[in-house]
């Protein structure tokens, strides 16, 4: 709101009289050209721009939706939300690393106040480390119960941006070169804001290993279900790794029935007991390193897993 629009008034007898600059404010005063005393959110011209619905658009669109603000547009190339992570890197025996209790993307006691969603039932409606369709029903739910859903470009590709406005412009926008994935017209869409989330864990590290055009057994990347699961019964596994994506394929090889899998990797991964985790994860704050392994220190004594320092 610009200075010279808002305006004092002070009763004076029978009549309203403009306050001059000048004059000391009046006990009781009406005060013009404001919509709240309050801090007021900027309208932007062009909606907000927000490139993948994968866990992070999600929670930009559903947070701007639970303030009230429906100025947005969201863009993704699949044809449902959830993210590359989940959509398609994700194996059909993928479950949630962490309890889904922290996960959840509605996470947050203002979500709750909004009275759109309540905090997850892990007795009735999703179970606490819920796999990969589950998570995907998840995602969808909040969408839906945000109405997120009408926002939402679905099968489609931002390939190119142009800044339309000077540097010092307000309404300075994003003109977005939108191509559709199912054969419509191609569009231009402007933006006021860009959240940008294009995910991540989406291109693996090819490693071409001497002797593998000689090996009889299966070399698999452990991602985008490109493993055959009725062959791993009753063979010996080596996973190369020892990361996130390592753990839940050791995890899965044992569901399926192999004899033994070994782990092979050039560093040891800290694993985290599991009350250290629920610690972190219902901290406001990060939680200083030091701390965190201060309270290892017990657990990793107790399975003889050696000094965490």
């Amino acid at each position: 709101v610009s200075v010279e629009s808002i305006e004092f008034f002070y009763r004076a007898g029978g009549y309203m009289t403009k306050q001059n600059d000048l004059h000391e404010i009046a006990p009781k005063t009406v005060v013009k050209g404001i919509k709240s005393f309050s801090p007021q959110p900027h309208v932007w011209h062009a909606p907000i721009g927000i490139i993948g619905t994968g866990y992070h658009g999600l929670k930009t669109a559903i947070t701007y939706l639970k303030d009230g603000n429906s100025n947005i547009v969201c863009f993704d190339r699949n044809d449902k939300v959830g993210g590359y992570c989940w959509i398609t890197g994700a194996n059909k025996t993928s479950k949630l690393q962490t309890e889904f209790g922290s996960f959840h993307v509605w996470w947050g006691p203002d979500m709750v106040d909004s009275g759109k969603v309540y905090y997850p039932d892990c007795h009735n409606d999703w179970s606490i480390w819920p796999g990969k369709l589950e998570i995907q029903k998840h995602f969808h739910y909040a969408a839906e119960q945000f109405g997120m859903l009408p926002h939402i470009k679905f099968e489609c590709n931002v390939s190119k941006m142009v800044i339309a406005g000077g540097k010092d412009d307000e309404n300075r926008s994003y003109v977005l070169t939108v191509e559709s994935l199912k054969g419509a017209e191609t569009e231009e869409v402007p933006v006021s804001v860009i959240y940008n989330y294009p995910g991540s864990l989406t291109q693996n590290r090819i490693i071409n290993y001497p002797g593998e055009d000689l090996f009889d057994g299966e070399i698999r990347y452990g991602m985008n279900d490109d493993t055959p699961y009725e062959a791993l019964r009753d063979t010996n596994v080596a996973v190369l790794g020892n990361g996130a994506f390592a753990v839940e394929n050791a995890r899965t090889c044992m569901e399926c029935g192999t004899n033994k899998v070994f782990l092979v990797t050039r560093r040891k991964n800290l694993a985290s007991p599991r009350i250290p985790c629920w610690f972190v994860h219902q901290g406001p704050m990060p939680t200083p390193g030091g701390m965190v392994l201060k309270m290892f220190e017990t657990m990793y004594e107790q399975c003889g897993m050696g000094d965490p320092w």
